[in-house]
């Protein structure tokens, strides 16, 4: 955690510039899943801001899934892994305060599609490890999660493996 360059503060709202810092290591991959971020008081003064401007950017990253925080003498605050509820919970929440429409919905899924997609056929011809591991279990197939086995938010359950209907 300490390779990471933050740079001191120079924004009326300090704790947006902080939660904009860390989110910008976190998506370059200078912190990884499960790395514990310096204690409060250290961020503080690397970022030269008081350690409650601190508390409240990782809040706002807590909140925004990106971090946890623990208490007690093994505590502090850690990078969390990606979860897929509390995305679907954010959409969701966008589509009824409505700042968020069902074909803007549709035409970012469009996007995350095409791209998840180009990474899967790069892999496929790179011999990642990863996709290596899915030609193991067998044949890839195309399905379609019907009611039974979508979760709270319409997603398809994690884990569930359905059939084409």
């Amino acid at each position: 955690m300490s390779g990471v360059a933050f740079t001191p503060i120079r924004q009326a709202r300090a704790s947006g510039e902080i939660v904009s810092q860390i989110e910008r290591a976190i998506f370059d991959g200078e912190l990884q899943t499960g790395d514990r971020l310096e204690s409060e008081r250290e961020l503080a003064e690397r970022f030269g801001v008081s350690r409650i401007t601190v508390r409240d950017a990782l809040r706002v990253l807590e909140a925004r899934g990106l971090v946890h925080v623990k208490v007690g003498a093994s505590g502090g605050a850690f990078v969390s892994d990606t979860n897929v509820d509390q995305v679907a919970e954010s959409i969701s929440t966008m589509i009824q305060l409505r700042r968020m429409t069902l074909s803007g919905v549709a035409e970012a899924r469009t996007v995350v599609e095409t791209a998840t997609s180009e990474l899967a056929a790069a892999r496929g011809r790179s011999g990642h490890p990863a996709d290596r591991a899915d030609r193991r279990e067998g044949p890839v197939r195309r399905t379609r999660a019907g009611p039974a086995h979508r979760g709270e938010h319409g997603l398809p359950r994690r884990g569930s493996r359905c059939s084409e209907e």
